[in-house]
């Protein structure tokens, strides 16, 4: 790409979306943006799919933000498809989808969004799930680890923390995220760390849970007893 404004240019790369594309500029002088579309064109409501990958067949469908980021994932085996920013809705995505899966005769893929951990990524992960659910798709959400420095996917890739057990991980963070209670949550980690007493956060609250093991274990006896055990 040559900008004839700062008189010099830059090895790009580029990525076909729908009928436009997407370029990451690798400008060693840092006078140029980071990231340049198409002039005149839009990419809001689609995404990036990875090269020959078949969307309506797949039974989980990652959704990220930036597309290194499905390309860190693909590469590891998991289906994973970008919509470019946090801010974009894959709607036209989405809606293409749902008509190819309905043309196969094929059941939808369950999308997991699997966005940044950071505020904006979790705001818009809460929103798009719901969004989506109400357009008829099962969603599930995948979160990195949060710590002082942000860490994406393509870092954990590099990492090499994108194994069975460590997306097991992530997906239980992604879980706790779109956990719809307080109850709901507590329970979820009181599966997973194995304690019966700790606090923990919902919707801008402290919380405290106190599991009573023997109170537990008595309802579940007198349940076993039931036909709707």
């Amino acid at each position: 790409y040559y900008n004839s404004s700062k008189g010099h240019s830059a090895n790009t790369v580029r990525f076909p979306i729908a009928d436009t594309w997407w370029e990451r500029l690798l400008d060693p002088t840092g006078d140029m943006p980071k990231t340049r579309i198409k002039q005149g064109s839009s990419i809001s409501g689609h995404w990036w799919i990875p090269p020959n990958l078949h969307l309506p067949s797949q039974k989980e469908i990652r959704i990220t933000e930036g597309i290194f980021d499905a390309v860190a994932l693909w590469l590891n085996g998991l289906a994973a498809v970008s919509c470019i920013s946090s801010n974009f809705y894959p709607e036209i995505g989405l809606n293409q989808l749902a008509a190819d899966c309905e043309r196969l005769k094929q059941k939808r893929p369950t999308l997991i969004w699997a966005f940044d951990s950071d505020r904006a990524g979790q705001d818009k992960t809460v929103e798009f799930v719901e969004r989506a659910e109400k357009a008829g798709w099962i969603c599930k959400a995948d979160q990195p680890p949060k710590s002082d420095k942000k860490i994406d996917w393509n870092d954990l890739h590099l990492q090499k923390k994108l194994t069975q057990k460590d997306m097991d991980r992530y997906r239980y963070y992604g879980d706790l995220l779109l956990a719809k209670t307080a109850k709901a949550k507590a329970l979820l980690m009181y599966e997973h760390e194995d304690q019966t007493s700790f606090s923990f956060r919902f919707n801008n609250r402290l919380y405290w849970c106190k599991v009573d093991i023997e109170k537990y274990h008595k309802a579940l006896n007198q349940l076993d007893d039931t036909p709707e055990h």
